[in-house]
């Protein structure tokens, strides 16, 4: 009997959180607030609608394989060289790319615990082996991660903000990391929600690229503040080399065509970034008031999502809220059992979730709020 790689055996399946159209069929609620995935809750650009409706007569034809436009407008938008930047099939493409460049079978791989999946998934992929760095009250622990370094580690995942607590790590600390990777360690930043960061001492990563560090790549997405997470546009900033290698290993005509001209017209959509931005900040405020009304913990966030604690199966807790309607994500499949990620939505959809989550509490023998950190 034929059979896979070993190491296609460790693949995990990966854990999307719950669409409006599962709550719908399976509880079918009066009203669906999905807070889950951390998607705009403003939608799209409407510049980016406009070119996608004017580029659907061209479905018919291949997309530009070459990313012409795509290039140019992020040459403006980053102010960096077109040899700098590689697109992908979402994020989760580029990271996909990364690995099938620079990690040989049997190499190391660090990341953290209780962060993004991907980073194993590609691995495992790639036959390498991971080495797991815990985080360090609940942020990416940078100082463990240098510690951890050997001739074996190729490439080193780093996800900020972190999903899914949205804590972050300072410029200082990945300069500081940086100058103790060796020069053929790859040191990846993913970025997917660093459009949110407000913090003074948030990294300038793209400053690092410019000032020419040589191993450092940048991952970014359309999927979060800009709304076109079903089009699926990733992109990876790098020294020319490391983006020429990326680049390689991409299948031909990797990023759709609709993807194209929507994240071009995107970037440039200043009053759409503007109102998602203002949107997210109001929202972080009112859910945080919220949440600590509830008696609950939650962390810091640099990102268009918090994470609370509970004080029992967060899973139980979101079925809870799944049957009246409200989308939230446990996240046991971080490893995180007893806590649960809300993405900031409108006002509406925050004050629903809420209030929800309050009647949820109140329910006999469900869960008590956490006590107070001493």
């Amino acid at each position: 009997m034929l059979k896979p790689r070993p190491s296609v055996l460790e693949l995990k399946d990966y854990i999307p959180g719950k669409s409006i159209e599962e709550v719908q069929r399976e509880f079918n609620p009066p009203v669906i607030t999905k807070l889950g995935s951390n998607e705009n809750a403003l939608g799209p650009s409407p510049l980016a609608l406009e070119a996608i409706r004017k580029q659907l007569q061209f479905i018919s034809h291949y997309p530009d394989s070459s990313w012409c436009k795509l290039k140019a407008a992020g040459e403006k938008a980053l102010g960096l060289d077109a040899s700098h930047l590689v697109f992908g099939n979402g994020s989760d493409e580029i990271l996909l790319m990364i690995t099938g460049a620079f990690l040989n079978p049997g190499e190391s791989e660090l990341l953290s615990e209780n962060t993004f999946s991907e980073y194993e998934f590609s691995t495992h992929v790639f036959d390498g082996e991971i080495i797991r760095i815990p985080l360090k009250n609940y942020s990416y622990d940078l100082e463990g991660f240098a510690e951890a370094l050997n001739p074996e580690v190729r490439l080193v995942f780093l996800c900020n903000p972190n999903n899914p607590t949205g804590t972050y790590f300072s410029h200082a600390a990945l300069v500081k990391l940086l100058s103790k990777v060796p020069s053929d360690t790859v040191v990846v930043v993913d970025e997917a929600y660093g459009d949110f960061a407000t913090a003074d001492d948030f990294p300038k990563t793209l400053n690092l690229i410019k000032d020419g560090c040589p191993n450092l790549v940048v991952v970014r997405t359309f999927s979060k503040l800009y709304g076109l997470a079903s089009l699926r546009i990733g992109l990876a900033v790098a020294a020319p080399a490391l983006a020429g290698s990326m680049a390689r290993v991409r299948t031909p005509f990797n990023v759709n065509g609709l993807g194209q001209v929507a994240a071009c017209e995107a970037w440039q959509d200043f009053e759409h970034v503007k109102r998602s931005l203002e949107m997210n900040r109001e929202g972080m405020k009112q859910l945080r008031q919220g949440l600590s009304h509830l008696q609950l913990r939650v962390l810091d966030s640099e990102a268009n999502f918090l994470c609370f604690h509970l004080a029992q199966s967060a899973s139980e807790v979101a079925l809870k809220l799944l049957e009246k309607g409200v989308i939230a994500r446990p996240l046991k499949s971080f490893g995180l059992d007893e806590w649960m990620r809300v993405t900031v939505g409108t006002k509406i959809q925050n004050q629903h979730f809420l209030d929800t989550l309050k009647a949820v509490q109140q329910e006999p023998h469900h869960f008590q709020p956490l006590p107070s950190p001493k």
